[in-house]
């Protein structure tokens, strides 16, 4: 590349050259000003689509050193479980064996064994302590926060350290945590309906009316939709929710897959784990 665009300029450098000297011009010295405007205009041409390339490419080395931990785990188990390397199955027993390769996890199970196994720890103590601190009812009996706890955590405005939450569904990015609760989640704490959380698995896709589609990881016993394609029972694998976003992109509804008939009306929290 960097050498089509030297010989690029050459062509340009040469005629010019040879037409100052026809003109017989000192090509170090007495340059008129209009040429040489003209011979930096065109060598400009030809040097900034390569720079251009070259800052697109520098971006994308820059981005791929910065892949969230989250998603990087998140889509090496899936991975695992397509090929078969790796089991899954839904339960609130949350028992997994990286040596045996199996996950048998709910979706705090999941989400909260990835911030362990990645050394985001930081991040996990920091929910737990604000459980601890602010006295948030029910509290976990293995001290593992649950969608929940998450929920109220991000919308909190204590001060957070290891985590960003927002409130603008239109900045999700890739390895970002969405977490939900409901009113029958409020009305009782220690039911699992109503409450669930999810790893943001790739870019959302904007449709009509305010509404975007956004690719999730998360274990689950029910499938979402018929495109689902995790066993029976359930567990760990990769989806699409669709989230319906207010005038300033907050999400106030979601379904559980697009075409679905039901809109589900949720409490929707979504930050993002700073990596330290």
């Amino acid at each position: 590349m960097l050498t089509i665009q030297i010989k690029s300029i050459e062509c340009v450098y040469k005629p010019i050259k040879a037409i100052l000297g026809a003109l017989n011009f000192k090509f170090k010295n007495k340059i008129p000003l209009l040429l040489l405007i003209l011979y930096n205009f065109f060598c400009l041409r030809k040097i900034i689509p390569f720079l251009k390339h070259f800052w697109d490419l520098y971006k994308q080395v820059k981005n791929i050193s910065k892949i969230p931990k989250l998603l990087q785990k998140a889509k090496e188990i899936v991975v695992g479980i397509k090929r078969k390397t790796l089991t899954t199955r839904y339960s609130h027993d949350n028992r997994v064996d990286v040596h045996q390769g199996f996950y048998e996890v709910d979706c705090t199970g999941f989400v909260n064994h990835i911030l362990i196994s990645q050394k985001l720890v930081k991040a996990l103590r920091e929910v737990q302590d604000f459980i601890e601190t602010e006295r948030i009812v029910p509290k976990p009996k293995d001290g593992l926060p649950w969608p929940l706890h998450y929920t109220v955590f991000f919308d909190s405005e204590k001060p957070k350290k290891n985590w960003f939450p927002f409130t603008n569904a239109y900045m999700l990015e890739p390895g970002d945590v969405i977490a939900y609760t409901s009113n029958d989640t409020r009305a009782n704490p220690s039911s699992e309906d109503g409450q669930h959380i999810m790893i943001v698995a790739g870019r959302y896709i904007p449709i009509p009316k305010s509404r975007i589609w956004v690719p999730i990881f998360d274990s689950t016993r029910k499938p979402h939709g018929h495109e689902d394609k995790r066993g029976r029972e359930g567990g760990i694998g990769v989806a699409i929710i669709e989230l319906e976003l207010n005038l300033k992109g907050k999400p106030g509804r979601l379904k559980w897959y697009p075409g679905s008939k039901f809109s589900l009306n949720r409490n929707i929290t979504m930050a993002r784990v700073i990596d330290s």
